[in-house]
């Protein structure tokens, strides 16, 4: 064996779709007693040939992948097994050509596809092409006739080159996620089919990283908002639970004897309610969490948003943006095209079923590059926080000190309640004319955000001062 020999192998699984025939391994000399009650020495190279009849099975008939292995006395060898079948028994040798990338396989189908059509591809894409088409030619050319089918193009483009400057959706640049890979591979010439292409045997959901995913479920949530019934639903059930907690009867003195350990009925009423609300983020929280209508339609738009790149690209008209998914399998020459236009597909409901998206929210500020960028139509800096100032600072004799304004609007009514049962008939008077006039401001309020179409997610985060935290168990990429 020459010296440098080993520079020419790679090792490799030979049940593996892309060895196809011409493609020669090297055997080990290990883990095939067949090989050595033939007399094969370790080094010896085996070629992959087309069907048999005469030849030596190894392994099970009834698996699904198989090779004809051509030795170098001239018998042929039949494998049949998993992917990694006698893989540790030999090293694929480069020399023999290599197999294409999935950006490759592109370029073959994009120049089968054209063929096919009889139009024209460009050079860079033919070049790429015609360095696997020996091999890979005919394969190409049936996955072409099986996505003729399926698509309405006359003549397909290439995108991995040509797209100029992708840039990235306001949600992406506020997250600092950098990631620009465009979701379209291969798509029509005019751009009305923009395909993610994939190959079959991949991951169909693909977990994306922190700064991604927070671009994502903000981009998710953005259009959630244009669904005027869950607006309405989710804001009136934000404000039902903040008028209960705000109008709990004397919530303060409730808590101290919680802290006390007292567990009769009222107490128990209001820890109950206390657990429930404490957090405003919490609200928000389960609104969109959980295995509910809401999260649903949640997971929908989670699912769409990472399949077709509408928002990260700025929108569905870049090319950037997919609409269509594909997937092609190189052993049968099986395509699978689906359209990713609408949560309502049926693809993005069935891949809604397998995600389990969580999120969690944090204090936030209306300067936070989650609302920079946003027109919300809100008076500038108004929020709960504020509306809650405004009325409480009308109390005579309550002062709001910078602790009880660290506590948060929940927290400063439960302290303006506390300093009422001391302070005499005339200062209950004034909190109960400020619990209400707050109550009927939250309701114009949320009524107002309701109304905001695909800003209202961003305009009740401002409003209630809190903003994404936390977003985990969402996809980046999607496949068939």
């Amino acid at each position: 064996m020459p010296r440098n020999f080993r520079n020419y192998l790679n090792e490799a699984s030979i049940l593996k779709p892309d060895y196809v025939e011409g493609h020669k391994f090297a055997w080990n000399g290990k883990g095939i007693k067949e090989f050595d009650q033939a007399g094969y020495k370790r080094n010896d190279i085996f070629t992959v040939v087309t069907g048999s009849d005469g030849a030596i099975l190894i392994g099970s008939q009834d698996a699904e992948n198989e090779k004809y292995l051509k030795g170098p006395d001239g018998k042929v060898w039949h494998f049949k097994g998993g992917l990694s079948f006698k893989a540790s028994s030999f090293t694929h040798v480069k020399e023999s050509g290599g197999t294409p990338s999935g950006a490759e396989w592109e370029n073959l189908i994009v120049f089968a596809y054209n063929n096919l059509k009889g139009t024209v591809t460009d050079e860079e894409t033919k070049e790429v092409a015609l360095k696997y088409w020996e091999r890979y030619g005919k394969i190409s050319d049936e996955i072409a006739k099986n996505f003729d089918v399926n698509l309405k193009a006359k003549q397909l483009v290439q995108t991995g080159r040509g797209l100029g400057n992708v840039k990235l959706g306001r949600f992406w640049k506020a997250a600092g996620a950098t990631n620009k890979t465009p979701k379209t591979d291969i798509a029509s010439s005019n751009f009305v089919e923009k395909i993610s292409l994939k190959k079959g045997g991949g991951s169909q959901l693909i977990s994306a990283e922190k700064k991604e995913a927070l671009a994502i479920v903000n981009a998710a949530l953005y259009e959630m908002g244009s669904d005027a019934s869950f607006a309405k639903k989710l804001t009136g059930a934000i404000e039902d639970k903040m008028t209960r907690l705000i109008t709990t009867e004397a919530a303060s003195s409730l808590q101290k004897r919680s802290l006390m350990g007292d567990k009769d009925a009222g107490v128990i009423d209001y820890q109950k309610k206390d657990k429930d609300h404490k957090e405003l983020s919490a609200m928000l929280k389960d609104a969109i969490r959980g295995a509910s209508e809401k999260n649903n339609l949640f997971a929908r738009h989670i699912v769409l948003e990472a399949a077709t790149g509408n928002n990260k690209f700025g929108g569905a008209n870049s090319k950037a943006a997919a609409n269509v998914l594909g997937k092609f399998d190189i052993r049968t020459y099986e395509v699978d095209v689906k359209g990713i236009t609408s949560i309502n597909d049926p693809i993005i409901i069935e891949y809604a079923q397998k995600v389990r998206p969580y999120v969690a929210f944090k204090k936030g500020s209306a300067g936070s590059a989650a609302y920079s960028a946003m027109r919300l139509g809100l008076s500038e800096g108004y929020t709960l926080q504020k509306l809650v100032t405004e009325e409480l600072s009308n109390i005579q004799g309550f002062y709001l000190t910078e602790d009880i304004l660290n506590e948060g609007p929940m927290g400063m009514i439960r302290r303006a309640g506390k300093f009422a049962k001391t302070a005499g008939a005339a200062v209950k008077k004034a909190l109960d004319m400020a619990v209400k006039k707050i109550i009927l401001k939250l309701k114009k309020v949320f009524t107002a955000i309701a109304k905001k179409g695909k800003n209202m997610m961003a305009a009740l985060m401002k409003f209630l001062g809190v903003e994404l935290g936390t977003a985990t168990g969402i996809p980046a990429e999607v496949s068939l």
